[in-house]
C-alpha cells in the first residue's frame, strides 16, 4: 500500500459466508495485504488478539458473536480498541454500526474501489499516527535531555554566583584593608 511500510498491512476478514470471506481475502492479497480469515465473531475476536491486524473487515450477521457485539468488544479491549473496523454487511443500519464501534460501513456487495479507498485512508492515517507517536517519543527524549542540561547549567550558574559572592567578599575585604592603610598613612603624616 505505502512504500514506506516495511511489511504489508495486516487485515482480518470476519464473515460466516465462506465464499464471500475467501473471495474478499483473495482480493486483499492481490492488493498487497497480509490477510487472515475467520468465519464467526468469537473466532474473529480471538484471531484479532493474536494476529494484531491493522484493520478488520467484518460482517454484522455472524454466529456466536454478532458484528455489533464484536465491535463493542474491540472498543473495550486495550490492545484492539484503536483498530479500524469496517462493516461489510447486508444490514443497512449505518447509525447502529457506528454506535457499536465501526469506523466505516459498506453494504454488500461492497464496491472494490470504495473499499480500497477506505483502506488506504484508514491505513495511511494509522501510519501517520505511528510516525507522530515516534516523533513525540523523540521529542520527549530531547526535552528530557534539555531538562538535564538545564539542571547542569543551573548548577553551574549557582556555582558561578557563589564564586562571585566570594569575589565580592574578597573585594570588600581588600577595600577595607586599603581603607585601613589609607588611614594609617594619613595618621603618620
Amino acid at each position: 500500500m505505502e512504500a514506506a511500510r516495511q511489511q504489508p498491512p495486516r487485515v482480518l476478514v470476519i464473515d460466516d459466508n465462506h465464499d464471500a470471506a475467501d473471495s474478499l481475502a483473495l482480493l486483499l492479497r492481490v492488493w498487497g495485504f497480509d490477510v487472515r480469515v475467520s468465519y464467526n465473531g468469537k473466532e474473529g475476536l480471538e484471531a484479532a488478539r493474536s494476529y494484531q491486524p491493522d484493520c478488520v473487515l467484518s460482517d454484522i450477521g455472524l454466529p456466536e458473536l454478532d458484528g455489533y457485539r464484536l465491535a463493542d468488544r474491540f472498543r473495550q479491549d486495550e490492545v484492539l480498541k484503536q483498530t479500524p473496523l469496517i462493516a461489510i454487511t447486508a444490514y443497512a443500519d449505518v447509525a447502529r454500526a457506528k454506535q457499536a464501534g465501526f469506523d466505516e460501513h459498506l453494504l454488500k456487495p461492497a464496491d472494490p474501489a470504495a473499499l480500497h479507498a477506505i483502506l488506504r485512508r484508514l491505513l495511511v492515517m494509522d501510519e501517520r499516527l505511528e510516525r507522530a507517536e515516534e516523533l513525540v517519543a523523540k521529542q520527549s527524549a530531547v526535552i528530557s535531555e534539555a531538562v538535564d542540561v538545564m539542571k547542569e547549567v543551573k548548577a553551574d550558574v549557582e556555582e558561578i554566583k557563589q564564586g562571585l559572592r566570594e569575589v565580592k567578599d574578597d573585594v570588600r575585604s581588600v577595600q577595607e584593608d586599603v581603607k585601613e592603610i589609607k588611614q594609617e598613612l594619613q595618621e603618620k603624616e
